[in-house]
């Protein structure tokens, strides 16, 4: 048999006992927690199975003898307000150490600039063809396509040969 059928048995058996007590029996028996034997024991009430009374159950207390935390303040730094021109000036360099520390600076952000700037462009990588110059090439493309009429255009079209385009 199941272990909803052994509860059923149990309870129409001990129907006039108490709810902890049935629990108690149904947890035995079917081999559950009696938190388990519980959920048997509403259920089946709640759908007619059995007889029996479900009983609420009180919650525990929550103990008030518990240490009650203490807020602690947090000590929290306002940080000293800013004024335009508080910025300390650099007086223990001359005007010719600045101008070199800049061209230092820039000789090196072009050297790093120069160093990541491979690949950023086509770089030749074979001799290409020998004796081209590429304005004549550019006279001869000019010169086919000015020949063909599927490049020409007219320079104006009426309303019926616009619409046999479209």
């Amino acid at each position: 048999m199941s272990k909803r059928n052994d509860a059923i048995e149990i309870m129409t058996a001990n129907a006039t006992l108490p709810m902890g007590d049935v629990v108690k029996m149904i947890a035995d028996k079917i081999g559950v927690t009696e938190a388990n034997a519980k959920s048997y024991y509403k259920w089946i009430v709640a759908n007619g199975k059995a007889p029996g009374n479900v009983e609420k159950t009180a919650r525990a207390a929550k103990s008030t003898d518990r240490k009650t935390k203490t807020a602690k303040t947090k000590m929290v730094k306002v940080p000293k307000p800013k004024v335009q021109g508080d910025k300390p000036k650099i007086t223990d360099k001359t005007v010719e150490e600045i101008n070199d520390i800049r061209a230092k600076n820039l000789a090196r952000l072009k050297a790093v600039g120069k160093k990541y700037a491979k690949g950023q462009y086509a770089e030749p990588t074979a001799p290409g063809v020998p004796n081209f110059n590429a304005d004549d090439a550019r006279e001869y493309v000019q010169a086919v396509t000015d020949d063909l009429d599927s490049f020409k255009s007219p320079s104006s079209l009426s309303a019926d040969e616009v619409r046999a385009l479209v």
